[in-house]
Parts: C-alpha cells; sequence; structure tokens
C-alpha cells in the first residue's frame, strides 16, 4: 500500500498541536488508518494527551528516518 508521508506528517503535526481532546484522539486513529499495517500503532484501553503526543512524536521521527532513507535510495539510482 502506497501512503502519502508528507500528508501524514502534516496531520501528526495538527495532531500534536490540537487542544480539544476529541478532535485530537480522532484524528490520533485516522493517522493511525493510514499508516501500513506494519507501523499501526497498537493502542491502549485509556490513551492520554501524553500518550498521543509521546507516540506521535516517535512516530515523526520514524517518517523523517524513511524519507532520508528514500531520498538515499533514490540518489543511488
Amino acid at each position: 500500500m502506497i501512503y502519502d508521508t508528507a500528508n501524514i506528517k502534516n496531520m501528526i503535526k495538527k495532531c500534536i498541536y490540537e487542544e480539544n481532546t476529541n478532535i485530537k484522539i480522532k484524528l490520533f486513529f485516522k493517522i493511525n488508518s493510514l499508516l501500513p499495517k506494519e507501523s499501526k500503532i497498537h493502542t491502549p484501553s485509556f490513551i492520554t494527551n501524553d500518550y498521543i503526543n509521546k507516540v506521535l512524536y516517535k512516530l515523526e521521527e520514524i517518517q523523517s528516518i524513511k524519507k532520508v532513507s528514500e531520498q538515499i535510495k533514490k540518489n543511488n539510482r
């Protein structure tokens, strides 16, 4: 499955800075639904703002690493 990493990164930033908890949780689940199966986030039954932010910062870091590795692969072709 091909997914748009730029779109996901924008959604991550929006979710991190969202102050409304209900909107933040909905956005978090939307982001998770767009991720490939191997990158899906296992969510506990009780979710806090801190948990969401921690996971999203980590996901953002992973997405950045993937983007750099994709650029390296393109440049080596």
